[in-house]
């Protein structure tokens, strides 16, 4: 039974490995990567487990492609680890470090001196040449990727450029908190290890060169597209949305289009790619085959690389370019193998992409909505088969219409649907967020996307005749309004999108159903796949009912004690004092993967900015219902100035005049007694009962005590000591 159950499974993968013969190579590729780059335990072992099952599943021939496709993930892997000898990682001391640096640009959203409208983005890839310590120092050769903060008033630089600046290195600091987004390992992917925050610094010299030429074109292109675009803020919109510049989208309106899911449309992406080859299709459809086929990937790679060649639509770009040039040499290959040996190529390049997670949206998007796609033309041609049983000049006007609109409509909702699913579980997994309600703003938007970029085309070709580029860049200015309207409206429409983020094991058996589901053909198949979908998502939307409430503690980066009272099952939470901006900043990403989205009160002991530094990430990343502090904040101006931030956002401020150096908040449930060193809370609810102190003895040392059903816990922190985490549960 055993024996036939093995045969009859490897008989069913070799006509897949038949089918996709770049699968075997993925496969092995994240068998050999995965253990390694998720930190496993017995990582090896695991490797070497994954390749003893390909000697049971496959072939022969496909086993030894497998395991060398292992292989060479692990060698890729450490390869990638290692630091050249002059990087400036290993010349620097570790800390800060004040230095005056030689760097040139190498990021592809700065745009010239001469687009007035669009500043430089808040921080810049920078390639190091070299640096000294003072003034007087001599010159040191480096290398590597810096991530550079220039000053808000820096002139606009260009892609290549030269900079001379002055300021200060800093590591990257090693996230406390591992769950959530995590920027080192976002920088390390792109191979920055050290970031440089400049105070002041000028242009030494413009950049020459290819690159700098095609920048030029670039920001030439983006000017035409954008004149007689009244509004700046249109502008910038376009300019995000069809060139890339991720400076263009303001806090405000970055913020609706991740509740709307659509920021995926504002940075060029395989979306772009997409609509752009089938603009391109479309022209091109009367040049011969070969030449067609030739032509579409040198016209979409001259895109990509006055877009800066950013990643994802490099990623778009292989794809599309494998599948035109097996079909101009009249080699067959299913797209889906393409998209298979693109992403091989991509992980043994650059092995740590595989924690990307535009890298993962790239690819398991395209691929489900690719198996996806036999499936949904079925359901087209069910819904127009009447259409197929009628003679075509007995078809009225009217009936053709209809049921065009009635298939593009279905394959729309079908695609997007698909598409949405295929992301939810890795934005679920990585941020916390489920917005199915998505699927109908990207319905809403498509058109307006692509109707974007057909009249951005048209102005391009058409902008000697001004009276035309007058009409035209009207009638953008109108459509990115209509557009940034229709996210603002979803966003505002939009339900609570937060739920706790469910397990890898847990993840792995969503897609697995997914896949199942999108490929089936049986109805029993389809039905039971349906059914195990259904019940993930499910028990994603019940995790939060099986979460447990907890006390999460954070200190370090020289400031003191951060506490917060977490209830998942509720979506919401209880901040006392907020020192530190890093770690309010991984606290808010660690309370987003577990489903909490709002806080209910911000209590800062004191007015002063030590209390309350960290209170920037919460304002930006979650809803806060209302922020208690003592009435003397207004003495320290940056604590007034985020104060200010706060109200303009419809929260409540709560300020309580101090007697005799102490104050009192009482609100259901909770009560507040707070003074210059000392910290006191009460908090009951049907669930808990729990009660605490933070103590300060002004000489950098804290002390926090919990009182609940467990009994007393003393926790005891010195200033200065190593950035630290605790999760306390309560119950």
């Amino acid at each position: 039974m055993l024996r036939r159950l093995v045969s009859d499974l490897r008989q069913n993968i070799s006509e897949s490995v038949r089918n996709y013969p770049a699968l075997v190579i993925l496969a092995g590729l994240l068998a050999g990567l995965l253990p390694f780059t998720l930190e496993f335990s017995g990582s090896l072992i695991m490797a070497l487990s994954f390749a003893a099952v390909s000697i049971i599943i496959f072939r022969r021939s496909d086993a030894v492609r497998f395991i060398l496709s292992a292989a060479a993930g692990i060698i890729s892997f450490f390869l990638s680890s290692l630091v050249p000898i002059d990087d400036c990682s290993r010349t620097l001391p570790p800390g800060d470090c004040g230095a005056v640096v030689e760097c040139t640009v190498s990021d592809s959203s700065c745009v010239g001196a001469n687009v007035e409208w669009m500043k430089n983005p808040r921080y810049i890839y920078a390639d190091l040449k070299k640096f000294k310590y003072t003034e007087s120092d001599k010159w040191h050769d480096a290398s590597g990727t810096l991530y550079v903060r220039l000053p808000e008033d820096f002139r606009n630089v260009s892609y290549s450029d030269t900079l001379l600046l002055r300021g200060y290195f800093s590591d990257i600091e090693t996230p406390v908190i591992s769950a959530g987004f995590n920027m080192q390992r976002f920088l390390e992917t792109r191979g920055i290890r050290k970031t440089f925050s400049a105070f002041e610094g000028e242009i030494a010299r413009r950049g020459k060169g290819i690159k700098s030429i095609v920048s030029s074109l670039r920001d030439f292109l983006l000017e035409k597209v954008c004149s007689n675009v009244k509004s700046d803020e249109h502008k910038r919109i376009l300019a995000a949305l069809v060139f890339g510049c991720k400076q263009g989208i303001g806090k405000e309106n970055k913020e609706e289009f991740i509740k709307s899911g659509v920021i995926h449309a504002f940075t060029v992406s395989g979306l772009h790619i997409g609509i752009l080859a089938l603009i391109l299709y479309w022209i091109l459809r009367f040049v011969p085959f070969r030449a067609r086929y030739l032509l579409l990937p040198f016209l979409i790679f001259i895109y990509i690389f006055t877009t800066g060649m950013q990643p994802p639509a490099v990623r778009a770009f292989l794809v599309i370019s494998l599948w035109c040039f097996f079909r101009a040499f009249f080699y067959y290959t299913p797209v889906l193998n393409s998209t298979f040996l693109a992403a091989a190529l991509i992980l043994i390049v650059s092995p740590l992409y595989i924690l990307d997670a535009g890298f993962q949206y790239s690819f398991v998007i395209t691929i489900f909505l690719i198996m996806a796609g036999p499936s949904i033309i079925m359901w087209q041609r069910c819904a127009t088969e009447k259409l197929s049983w009628i003679p075509s000049e007995n078809v009225s006007n009217k009936d053709y219409f209809f049921y065009r609109l009635l298939k593009y409509t279905i394959g729309a909702v079908l695609f997007c649907s698909v598409a949405w699913l295929a992301s939810s579980g890795i934005t679920l997994y990585n941020q916390g967020l489920y917005i199915p309600g998505s699927i109908l703003t990207n319905l809403f938007m498509g058109p307006f996307v692509f109707l974007i970029f057909i009249v951005s085309i048209i102005k391009l070709m058409l902008e000697p005749l001004s009276i035309f580029s007058e009409i035209l860049g009207s009638m953008l200015d109108f459509t990115v309004g209509v557009l940034i309207g229709i996210c603002s409206s979803a966003a505002r429409l939009s339900a609570d999108g937060s739920l706790p983020s469910p397990s890898f094991w847990m993840l792995g058996a969503f897609y697995l159903f997914l896949a199942v589901l999108v490929t089936a053909r049986k109805a029993i198949a389809m039905t039971f796949a349906a059914g195990a979908v259904f019940l993930m998502v499910f028990l994603w939307h019940a995790g939060a009912v099986f979460s447990k409430p907890s006390i999460l503690v954070t200190h370090g980066d020289g400031a003191g004690v951060s506490v917060l009272i977490a209830e998942p099952e509720l979506g919401r939470g209880i901040v006392f004092n907020t020192p530190s901006w890093g770690l309010s900043m991984e606290l808010c990403n660690y309370l987003k993967i577990k489903g909490i989205s709002r806080i209910n009160r911000i209590i800062l002991q004191e007015g002063r900015s030590e209390f309350s530094h960290g209170l920037g990430p919460f304002m930006k990343s979650l809803e806060i219902g209302a922020v208690v502090l003592p009435s003397n904040y207004k003495r320290s101006r940056s604590v007034a100035k985020n104060i200010r931030e706060v109200s303009k956002s419809g929260t409540e401020i709560c300020a309580i005049s101090p007697e005799n150096g102490s104050w009192i908040f009482k609100t259901a449930g909770l009560r507040t007694e707070c003074s210059e060193n000392l910290l006191k809370f009460e908090y009951t609810t049907s669930e808990l009962n729990l009660s605490g102190e933070i103590k300060n003895d002004g000489l950098g040392r804290s002390e926090l005590i919990i009182n609940n059903k467990k009994g007393q816990r003393r926790f005891s922190f010195v200033n200065g000591s190593a950035r630290c985490f605790m999760e306390i549960e309560l119950n």
